[in-house]
């Protein structure tokens, strides 16, 4: 009885340590959000892009386990807010974002714009303030959102919301609005997967002081050593050739 006893103790002790190995064996918490090419869900539902082999290359490199999950924005957000030791990309750099986070480092950049229909007869625009008399759509609560109304623009005026950018396109098609704010990450995939009844786009205007640096970042209270190994790891990536390889699979410019 007193072996069995022993035995049951013994196991249990073996049990709950493999678990808390196992734990611990995860470094870190990765997640994202769609933005092909750079993260998305391949035909086999698992995480795919030039962004997601960059990370998983760096943890490898690093010698970190841990997986890409990719969630909603808002959700991935909140978990790399509050949980120890979470990575996020590709996010961009802003000044309200900055002591919220720690920054990892720049993996992507890519341009924003003013896009509008290519057959609307709308005048060229020199510079944002002359788009004030326009109306402007923007994914709610979004950079874009957060950057129009720190420049004047007014939600239901000139800045129109919506919820996703399905809904953008379909309002700059319908014409309820007369540009949209988007990164040419956007344009290119509306591009590719246009049908023939869709009005061709333009770009009307670069927004140069718009955040163009796509980051990997950390919850602030991630391990040091952890940040160091990622930055050693993603520069040696950089220097070796291997960052642009992937650049070049995904026919991406540096």
């Amino acid at each position: 009885m007193r072996v069995n006893i022993f035995i049951t103790i013994l196991l249990y002790i073996i049990l709950h340590f493999s678990a808390l190995a196992k734990s611990e064996q995860e470094d870190v918490v990765i997640v994202t959000e769609e933005l092909p090419p750079l993260q998305m869900v391949n035909q086999n539902g698992q995480p795919s892009g030039a962004m997601v082999e960059l990370i998983e290359l760096a943890l490898a490199e690093s010698e970190l386990s841990g997986r890409v999950n990719i969630y909603p924005w808002a959700r991935s957000y909140q978990l790399a807010l509050t949980r120890p030791n979470t990575l996020i990309f590709s996010m961009i750099r802003t000044p309200s974002r900055e002591t919220q986070f720690t920054w990892v480092d720049e993996i992507f950049k890519a341009n924003v714009h003013l896009i509008k229909l290519a057959n609307r007869p709308l005048p060229e625009l020199e510079n944002l303030a002359q788009a004030l008399n326009y109306r402007i759509g923007v994914t709610r609560n979004g950079l874009a959102h957060e950057y129009l109304g720190e420049r004047g623009f007014i939600e239901g005026k000139n800045m129109m919301l919506n919820s996703t950018y399905t809904s953008l396109w379909a309002a700059l098609t319908n014409e309820k609005v007369d540009f949209i704010l988007a990164n040419e990450l956007k344009w290119l995939e509306r591009e590719a997967e246009k049908g023939e009844s869709s009005l061709p786009l333009a770009l009307a205007l670069p927004l140069e002081d718009f955040g163009k640096g796509y980051y990997l970042a950390a919850h602030p209270s991630t391990a040091t050593k952890i940040i160091e190994k990622l930055q050693k790891a993603l520069a040696k990536l950089k220097q070796n050739g291997q960052y642009q390889a992937i650049l070049d699979k995904w026919q991406l410019n540096d």
